[in-house]
């Protein structure tokens, strides 16, 4: 089967290995991908491709103004290569995937990892906002399957009038063989990892606070944080005015490569969440931290809390609450045997989660979609 995967993503994120890990795993069962990616995150100038911080309107009318020009450049390819079916991840105002199928009578299969109009709406401003929603609904009813990344998210896209008969949930996943489950040397340190973009939806802010006690009230406790984002700066001064600034490492952004090592030079692993109203998200990091076989704290939001058991194979705690976190932290500090218990079941528990599984869940739905 000749699949062709349009998508929207950038280089390097985590959007980005959802995309690559899908496509190498799908291959094991008889599926040949051919990817057309287009991503607005820089211009050219003078030659040379440079990323440039935008206002968000600008970025949203270089989006309108793109969809056009991916079309031409995918329905071009599908032309050519003359796959059996289309495999788009939706995007912020993008129709082009459902237009190259419909031009090519080609059967349609729609990804969808957000509530696109309306998150936009929330987090910058709604431009365009009407014509969004317009766009994603006509995505959604031409598609023989919606495959949707968590069932909060599932639950929203049926609420706005998408045909639950057409959702699949298939949350993100894990390769398990790149991730070393193995204890790290004992050094007398307790090391807790953080690893996502710096944004005000990941907890950053209620970390940074609690550890200002899990550092005061233990000397071997270290907070190491590896990201980039709009808190960056932030972060960063906050680092230096702390009391115990020597024992909070910025490492700024890693490449994906490099994450499995940093996770497995960690003891703990955090995903400190704020109380977030609608939590349709699948946290791509909270299954590599399963997969490194360490002890993690996470809010107990949507589908983490689906997949964590609080006391198992990992810690849940209210989200946004600073003196939980402190406490929780505190505890693993002087109790390594349960570091290592949570950590062993929590390996175990990847062992559901991978990238493979979940490959042949969507290519299952795809033969049935193709009646093949």
């Amino acid at each position: 089967m000749k699949l062709l995967f349009l998508h929207s993503v950038a280089e390097g994120s985590g959007a980005n290995v959802h995309v690559d890990e899908f496509t190498r795993a799908a291959a094991q069962f008889g599926v040949e991908t051919r990817c057309v990616g287009q991503a607005v995150q820089s211009i050219r100038i003078q030659g040379r491709r440079v990323r440039m911080p935008l206002p968000q309107l600008a970025k949203d009318v270089i989006h309108l103004s793109r969809d056009r020009s991916f079309r031409r450049g995918a329905e071009a390819v599908a032309r050519e290569w003359q796959p059996d079916a289309v495999y788009f991840r939706g995007a912020l105002y993008m129709g082009y995937g459902r237009e190259v199928a419909q031009a090519l009578r080609l059967p349609l299969f729609y990804e969808l990892n957000a509530p696109f109009p309306g998150e936009h709406v929330e987090f910058h401003g709604g431009h365009f906002a009407g014509y969004a929603r317009r766009v994603e609904r006509a995505n959604r009813a031409a598609a023989l399957r919606i495959f949707a990344v968590s069932r909060q998210l599932a639950n929203i896209l049926v609420a706005d009038g998408a045909p639950a008969d057409k959702l699949v949930v298939v949350p993100n996943g894990v390769t398990l063989d790149c991730f070393d489950p193995t204890p790290r040397p004992d050094d007398g340190q307790v090391r807790f990892g953080f690893v996502g973009s710096l944004q005000v939806w990941h907890g950053i802010q209620v970390m940074i606070d609690a550890f200002g006690s899990v550092l005061e009230q233990s000397p071997q406790a270290h907070l190491h944080i590896v990201g980039d984002g709009p808190l960056a700066p932030e972060v960063a001064a906050t680092q230096r005015r702390a009391p115990h600034a020597a024992r909070i490492h910025l490492h700024g952004p890693l490449r994906h490569t490099e994450i499995p090592a940093f996770l497995h030079s960690m003891d703990v692993l955090l995903a400190p969440y704020p109380s977030l109203p609608r939590f349709y998200f699948s946290p791509l990091k909270l299954f590599e931290y399963l997969a490194a076989g360490r002890a993690i704290v996470a809010s107990d939001l949507g589908q983490i809390g689906e997949i964590l058991e609080d006391g198992r194979n990992g810690c849940l705690l209210p989200p946004g609450d600073r003196q939980a976190l402190a406490n929780c932290c505190l505890n693993l500090c002087s109790d390594p045997a349960r570091r290592q218990l949570l950590g062993e079941l929590a390996r175990r528990t990847a062992a559901n989660h991978t990238w493979a599984a979940n490959a042949k869940t969507i290519v299952c739905h795809i033969r049935q979609g193709l009646g093949a």
